[in-house]
């Protein structure tokens, strides 16, 4: 029975030192989440409050622990995330006690950044063929995306045009191309934040290629070096009796 009453004091004691013991992040967010530029600096502080002696602290970037020097992991530690780029959208970072985990404070990051789009690529196909055009879409907060023709908002409805978009990617395809499909097609996104940005593609159609006759030439060639085998082998035996 003194055991059990020595076990549970012990429990509430330990209890009680951890309510004791507070960690906080800073710069202090609403919601924990903390809005960034990618390519920003950015300074994390985390602090072990209302504790009675001296607590070591472990960072986290989600659940990979973040190596830290000794002088930068007691009462105090600071991360510095730089630069901030794409990968760290929506990534949590977390200050803990390294005694009891339960212990932690964490912040989400909410990097903004562009979608990547720029130049012109130049694209030469023959008719009846199939072409796609692929634009990188990826941007936070999402863009909207239009495509245009020759300077002209690009007409749907005609044409054989097939549109596709994800979160990443937006893609135009033609499936049998035309003579009329010829022109410079462009892939225009556009934010109230970043405005508008736009990649370009010239299709220049040619006549309709003529298929290379592969397996013909193939099995010709297969029968004309079986022929010279036989020959060789074939000389090789009369030879071989003529020095018997």
């Amino acid at each position: 029975m003194n055991q059990i009453c020595v076990a549970l004091l012990s429990l509430l004691y330990f209890t009680s030192e951890l309510r004791a013991v507070q960690v906080s992040v800073h710069p202090a967010v609403s919601g924990g989440v903390i809005s960034a530029q990618r390519e920003d600096t950015l300074t994390l502080t985390c602090e072990a409050v209302e504790r009675e002696g001296d607590e070591e602290l472990d960072w986290y970037r989600e659940t990979q622990r973040i190596s830290l020097g000794p002088e930068n992991r007691v009462n105090t530690s600071s991360l510095c995330v730089s630069p901030v780029s794409k990968a760290d959208n929506r990534v949590t970072f977390t200050c803990q006690l390294r005694r009891e985990a339960s212990v932690n404070a964490s912040i989400q990051l909410d990097v903004h950044f562009p979608p990547e789009l720029s130049g012109t690529e130049l694209v030469t196909m023959a008719q009846n063929q199939q072409v796609t055009f692929t634009c990188d879409v990826h941007a936070n907060p999402p863009v909207s995306v239009s495509w245009m023709k020759n300077n002209e908002r690009l007409n749907l409805d005609t044409g054989g045009y097939t549109l596709y978009q994800d979160g990443r990617e937006a893609t135009l395809s033609i499936n049998k191309i035309q003579k009329s499909h010829e022109g410079n097609y462009s892939c225009v996104t556009d934010s109230p934040e970043y405005g508008q940005r736009t990649k370009s593609f010239t299709l220049t159609v040619e006549g309709e290629w003529t298929r290379f006759p592969y397996e013909p030439v193939i099995a010709g060639g297969v029968i004309v070096l079986c022929t010279m085998i036989l020959a060789v082998i074939s000389r090789k035996e009369k030879i071989a009796k003529c020095f018997k």
